[in-house]
């Protein structure tokens, strides 16, 4: 059984895992402010030019989700534009399921899946 491949795997795991992680200049510029009732997540999107601003934006979707990931919970979100997007509630926590989900599913990025077989096939 060849397990070179699963070495190299596992290497880049560990080496992942335990390397200092250089500041990720792509994410946006973002601050957390505690007032007396609440914690706010304001993500600054007044300077961006990459995406709309918004949640229907991939660009920016993907952004959020990786800031709500790397965050502690909080209990409001702004995305913080011309007009300001306010998340709270029910819909901020399902914001917070999605990212959890999205963050579950890295474990898998690194997976291989082997290739269709016909023989196979049925017993899966």
């Amino acid at each position: 059984m060849n397990t070179e491949g699963t070495k190299n795997t596992n290497n880049n795991a560990f080496s992942r895992l335990f390397s200092k992680k250089k500041p990720d200049k792509s994410l946006c510029t973002y601050k957390t402010r505690l007032s007396d009732s609440q914690k706010s997540l304001i993500i600054d999107c007044k300077g961006c030019t990459e995406g709309y601003s918004g949640l229907d934006d991939p660009h920016c979707r993907k952004n959020i989700f990786r800031i709500m990931i790397n965050e502690p919970m909080v209990d409001r979100l702004v995305l913080s534009h011309l007009y300001d997007r306010d998340y709270e509630g029910e819909s901020l926590r399902l914001l917070y399921l999605l990212a959890g989900f999205i963050d579950n599913l890295r474990v898998f990025s690194d997976s291989q899946v082997p290739a269709v077989c016909g023989t196979c096939l049925p017993a899966r």
